[in-house]
């Protein structure tokens, strides 16, 4: 009897182990830059096919990429390809059979040629890097949807051509889902070399939703199981850190601190990570509407007074911005359904009008502080216009102003 129930027992316990054997074998396995836990986003698409094909399309997915004759959007024709500094002096975009290029020209003459690599934006902007060695730098002429056209490169001049401005890891932490650095010492101080094998482009799922990896094989194993296990969704979260999540990358430049926000995990909570400040509302602070989308909306009364208006009131992180006012003009009358504007001169058709766009007047587009362009030949700094996030009755003035912009 002892020897048929051990008999048993190691029957049960083999196949135990063959069983798990071949869950892990069948399983995936990481070779993601970050680290052993994270599966890559492509293993999300076989069982949330639809989101992710929706999300691959954004401008968050797309927020950096390698550069390419099809994601680059500024013309390579003639006559539409060239940004003249002097009469002299010229930087002309061109395609080569290696790829697209900046190139420099002196008295007609090629001084130096440098490749499009990865191109930063999608949508209002794109600005775009070369590599060199373990460094990138920023190509002198950027694209303008606004102005649709090339014009320089954020605070670059529209009279002296630099192909030496270094790109390090500041801004990829919120333009890409990772990259590795390290500092060294040179005769020049401390330098910082990139990683470009470990660069993961783009805002992926892993970086708002946390590894994956675990999450992706036990549903493997268990796909009747409809519950999410082993990954972080929104509805986990507390109001404050889905605000944190959004915040990571929309609370401005203003970084205080040296933990990378690579390191940020959703859940985690942002003043690890920036001072105050940064994150929080100060009356003495003016945000910038580039980039700090969370430090506006946190000063505006609806966000104050209200215990459930947060970012995906009016964005789903999985689609692409609506450029339909009307959309979000909905989102402010489900609470302000009878506003009052009896105060302003208002005639039949700026009354139909406003019926459809609360946007326009109460988050008005105005000019980023922190980026301007020039235009070749000109002298003039062109205004880099955003709508800004801060939720306010606004003067006639300065809504004239954003309109005739």
């Amino acid at each position: 009897m002892k020897i048929k129930k051990s008999f048993i027992l190691i029957f049960t316990v083999g196949g135990l182990i063959i069983f798990l054997s071949e869950c892990i074998n069948t399983g995936i396995k990481s070779n993601d830059p970050r680290g052993n836990v994270y599966a890559g986003s492509a293993s999300c698409r076989q069982c949330h096919q639809s989101i992710y094909d929706s999300y691959v399309a954004t401008s968050h997915y797309n927020t950096t990429r390698p550069s390419s004759a099809k994601n680059v959007l500024g013309s390579f024709d003639h006559g539409h390809n060239t940004f003249a500094y002097n009469s002299e002096t010229k930087v002309v975009m061109e395609r080569r059979d290696s790829g697209l290029y900046q190139v420099l020209y002196v008295n007609g003459k090629e001084q130096e040629a440098h490749r499009f690599d990865i191109t930063f934006g999608i949508r209002h902007a794109q600005t775009s890097l070369y590599w060199e060695r373990n460094k990138t730098f920023e190509l002198p002429v950027s694209f303008y949807t606004s102005a649709n056209t090339w014009a320089t490169s954020p605070g670059y001049s529209a009279t002296e051509v630099n192909f030496k401005r270094f790109v390090g890891v500041n801004c990829y932490e919120c333009h890409s889902s990772y990259i590795k650095n390290k500092l060294k010492m040179s005769s020049n101080g401390v330098e910082e070399d990139l990683d470009r094998k470990t660069l993961v482009m783009g805002i992926d799922c892993e970086r708002c939703h946390g590894p994956g990896l675990n999450h992706v094989n036990y549903h493997r194993v268990y796909p009747h199981i409809k519950e999410a296990k082993y990954i972080i969704t929104s509805q986990t979260l507390s109001r404050q850190q889905r605000l944190d999540a959004c915040a990571v990358c929309h609370s401005g430049n203003d970084k205080q601190k040296e933990t990378s926000t690579f390191r940020f995990k959703i859940g985690d909570t942002l003043s690890n990570f920036f001072s105050p400040y940064g994150v929080h509302k100060d009356s003495n602070y003016d945000f910038d509407v580039h980039g700090n989308q969370y430090g506006l909306l946190s000063e505006s009364k609806c966000f104050l007074r209200s215990r459930t208006l947060e970012c995906s009131t009016c964005h789903d992180p999985h689609t692409n911005v609506s450029t339909d006012l009307t959309v979000y003009s909905q989102k402010c009358q489900s609470c302000h359904s009878n506003p009052d504007h009896s105060s302003l001169k208002m005639d039949a058709a700026m009354i139909s009008t406003m019926k459809n766009n609360c946007i326009d007047c109460h988050m008005p587009e105005q000019p980023s502080r922190a980026i301007s362009f020039q235009l070749a030949g000109s002298n003039s700094t062109s205004a880099y216009l955003l709508r800004t996030h801060k939720i306010a009755i606004y003067s006639e003035e300065i809504i004239k102003a954003a309109k005739a912009k």
